[in-house]
């Protein structure tokens, strides 16, 4: 079953040329990476707790930083209202809690990573989906706020 699905996508992706490729190849990964981050981070807001009404957040901004925009470090589950405060009134508690987890030079290292420019390969962005998939995979089993095992 699974190998239909694989070449009815590998059809998809065939049949897309240019930025329509390039931008499905984008979604597909977005898609896995968003998956690994969730579960990594146990479905739980980093900085509330909360397991209701979340999402992936960017330290910096992936339309703005593209370079990290599939950089673990960058990247981490917040309830939604608490992604939308860091957003519009306080940037330094996300930044003050990447920096207690992982440390200045860490956040340095991120920083410098961010203002890189750095447009990704079709090849590149193949080899991060199938790569996010396989940590996906290997990482325990864990609940999401509505109690299902994944």
């Amino acid at each position: 079953m699974a190998g239909n699905k694989n070449s009815g996508r590998k059809k998809i992706v065939d049949s897309l040329v240019g930025t329509d490729k390039r931008k499905y190849l984008e979604d597909q990964l977005d898609k896995v990476f968003n998956a690994y981050i969730m579960k990594r981070d146990k479905y739980t807001c980093i900085l509330s707790g909360g397991q209701r009404n979340t999402d992936v957040s960017h330290l910096f901004g992936q339309s703005h930083y593209p370079s990290v925009r599939w950089d673990e470090h960058n990247a981490h589950v917040m309830v939604k209202s608490v992604h939308k405060d860091y957003h519009e009134s306080n940037p330094f508690r996300y930044i003050d809690w990447f920096i207690e987890h992982y440390g200045q030079e860490e956040l340095d290292k991120l920083k410098e990573r961010a203002y890189t420019t750095h447009s990704y390969t079709i090849g590149e962005i193949l080899d991060l989906t199938r790569q996010y998939v396989k940590k996906t995979q290997a990482l325990p089993k864990c609940k999401t706020s509505n109690g299902r095992e994944v």
